[in-house]
């Protein structure tokens, strides 16, 4: 690949991403104790912050996956889709998620929380839109992230390159997203108050 070339960083950094885990769960044999379960969570996270953020600084592009002009018609198409398709193709469904991260703006910001609250919305499409929500929404939009990621876990689901995305917000902006944070933890619902009182601790 010549110098300059791009290839979007997300299909990838998930293919890394599977990879390394693998490593580390080697390095956590079954059965794992309460302990070694606890670690290995923390491992992951603190891997998918450092693939993530290298990946956010790669300058890659070609003309063919260049970013899309603002279109926020075009991103409604896109997510549209991401809601009628059904999962099963994971190269499919990653490139959808990756055009998706490459059209997004600031603009798309209440549309991709929107999606993400829809019922039409599973714990797949929380988990990939939750990146660029992240990105693009800042502390504002933490009390809706909170909520996608509360559905999740009521789904079942261990949220993890959710949890990377939620705490890679609240530590570039530690001061703004406390004061959110502390005000659902103060006022709102039952169910965001824990996931609010564990991200606090990442905003000191």
């Amino acid at each position: 690949m010549a110098r300059g070339d791009f290839v979007d960083p997300g299909p990838l950094l998930q293919e890394l991403f599977d990879e390394r885990v693998r490593g580390l769960e080697e390095d956590f044999p079954e059965p794992r104790s309460r302990r070694d379960r606890k670690r290995l969570r923390q491992a992951k996270r603190r891997l998918w912050t450092e693939l993530h953020r290298a990946g956010r600084h790669a300058h890659w592009l070609t003309d063919s996956e260049a970013p899309r002009p603002d279109d926020h018609d075009h991103m409604e198409e896109l997510v549209q889709r991401a809601l009628e398709v059904p999962t099963g193709s994971m190269k499919r469904d990653l490139a959808l998620f990756a055009e998706i991260r490459r059209a997004a703006s600031r603009s798309d910001v209440p549309l991709l929380l929107e999606t993400m609250q829809s019922d039409r919305a599973n714990f797949w499409i929380r988990e990939m839109l939750a990146e660029p929500a992240c990105d693009l929404g800042g502390p504002k939009a933490l009390p809706e992230l909170l909520g996608a990621f509360a559905a999740n876990t009521a789904e079942g689901h261990d949220n993890d390159s959710f949890s990377v995305h939620l705490i890679g917000l609240v530590e570039e902006e530690p001061a703004a997203s406390a004061a959110v944070l502390s005000e659902i933890i103060e006022e709102g619902d039952a169910d965001l108050r824990p996931i609010a009182g564990w991200l606090l601790e990442y905003c000191s």
